[in-house]
């Protein structure tokens, strides 16, 4: 069968919605089964046009012939043409159709059960993507050879994060089996894909398209690639509630009022979403914001004394911090010099003896963390004695709370250094505010990350937590 070229105006414009093509395909092929008998169906995938067309027929009616493939056992595909040479905007030169026709014959034969050297061609490995930041690495399994080129300027392959493209500056061979891609800027949240061989493929080069070195040499067939792993956003624990990181585009992609929890998966079964917040007070620019600056690793937010994040619709687990379960916060942020006032690490609800919930704050001048709640009436106080954070330092602070023994602990740029709080009587309720996070630090005080855990962290699980932060942000905080 050919390729489909003539059909992708109509599925593009909806005259032919995509499942009705794809079923359509389907039924002709039954019925001319019907009257040949049970044979196999072989399709000569899409290949590329020279011109711009609808991505979204194009791209549709490649996605479709590979579906079919993968759903009947019956139907198979050639291997790809996109690398061979047009004569026009899509019609390949008779040299071209000679090599085509070659690859389908090879196809055939091997579909016969005919032993055939070299019929498919190489093709991604769909579970070894990975993106860190800007860069994106992913192994390729041979077919009938054991190396590819071209060894750099690699065209053919397309990233996006939802609907939004993230161009592709670089592709280069790591390996005969790998591939390392660098992508324009880091994306932002979402769900994101790689695609090797999308739409018209009207700006690559053939020449520079993955190769195998094969006798009868095949290309890459085309992916769509969905499961991307991406260290940078893992939870570092399976107790990971939400994370915050100015350094993450996924969390903050440079502009905008939003700020995004990275976490796909809160440890305490809330939607990613439910920790979701902004700069400042509102979802309107104000003087409250805290200011970006810096890229990747070297980004962070500051504030001017007055500037905070906001959690403003907190879950459930937020709310009752401290007093339904034990919980663990991790701060990273660099300290002022020098410090003053009475600083907030985070709050949520509690800023106020009459606001029920928790906040934590750092009273420089007794070198001290108090951990303050209040039940609406009346509030209490837990302070960390001791607990003196240097100014002008990258600081880590872990606060933990142990709802078995209704005790606070600090770690400042420590994992194994711990700091007990004071048994004081605390009036514990749900809060019924927004959650505040890195409120009133003096001026010049920088924001890195905060990560909150529904577990008490040991020494193992809070080194853990802090190396997480330090390879992420290339400096050492303990």
């Amino acid at each position: 069968m050919g390729s489909g070229e003539g059909d992708f105006g109509s599925v593009a414009n909806g005259a032919t919605p995509r499942t009705n093509y794809k079923n359509g395909l389907l039924t002709i092929f039954n019925q001319m089964r019907s009257v040949v008998g049970n044979v196999p169906v072989i399709i000569i995938p899409l290949g590329r046009r020279a011109n711009v067309v609808s991505a979204t027929g194009w791209q549709s009616i490649r996605e479709v012939q590979k579906e079919l493939a993968a759903e009947n056992p019956w139907i198979s595909l050639t291997p790809e043409k996109f690398d061979q040479a047009l004569f026009d905007d899509v019609h390949h030169t008779s040299v071209a159709y000679g090599i085509i026709g070659a690859r389908a014959a090879r196809k055939v034969l091997k579909v016969l059960g005919v032993p055939v050297n070299g019929a498919d061609g190489p093709v991604l490995v769909p579970n070894t993507a990975v993106r860190s930041r800007t860069a994106v690495t992913i192994d390729l399994a041979h077919d009938a050879g054991n190396d590819f080129n071209p060894a750099a300027l690699i065209n053919g392959f397309r990233y996006f994060t939802g609907t939004t493209e993230i161009a592709v500056t670089g592709a280069v061979k790591t390996d005969n089996d790998s591939i390392a891609l660098t992508l324009a800027n880091e994306p932002p949240r979402g769900v994101e894909k790689l695609y090797y061989g999308y739409n018209v493929m009207d700006s690559a080069d053939p020449a520079k398209l993955v190769i195998d070195n094969a006798t009868n040499a095949l290309p890459l067939r085309s992916a769509t690639i969905t499961n991307i792993a991406r260290p940078d956003i893992a939870p570092s624990l399976a107790s990971s509630v939400f994370v915050y990181d100015a350094t993450l585009a996924a969390c903050y992609p440079g502009t905008g009022q939003a700020i995004y929890n990275v976490l796909e998966a809160p440890a305490d079964g809330s939607l990613q979403t439910a920790y979701d917040g902004m700069l400042g007070s509102t979802t309107a620019a104000d003087s409250f914001d805290p200011l970006f600056t810096g890229s990747g690793a070297a980004s962070y937010f500051t504030g001017d004394g007055n500037d905070y994040f906001r959690i403003s619709s907190p879950s459930d687990f937020l709310k009752n911090l401290a007093v339904s379960g034990s919980f663990s916060m991790a701060i990273f942020f660099h300290s002022p010099a020098p410090w003053s006032g009475t600083p907030i690490l985070f709050a949520c609800g509690g800023n106020g003896s009459t606001i029920a919930g928790l906040t934590i704050r750092y009273v420089a001048s007794s070198d001290l963390i108090r951990i303050a709640t209040s039940d609406g009436a009346a509030g209490g106080n837990a302070d960390i004695a001791g607990s003196a954070i240097p100014a002008d330092t990258d600081c880590v602070v872990i606060i933990t709370y142990n709802a078995a023994t209704k005790s606070y602990t600090a770690r400042i740029n420590s994992a194994t250094t711990v700091l007990s709080g004071t048994r004081a009587t605390l009036k514990n309720s749900p809060a019924t505010v927004a959650s505040d996070i890195f409120a009133n630090f003096t001026a010049g005080a920088r924001f890195y990350r905060i990560a909150l855990f529904n577990e008490v962290l040991d020494t193992t699980k809070a080194r853990i937590v802090i190396d997480k932060a330090n390879a992420l942000h290339g400096r050492i905080y303990a």
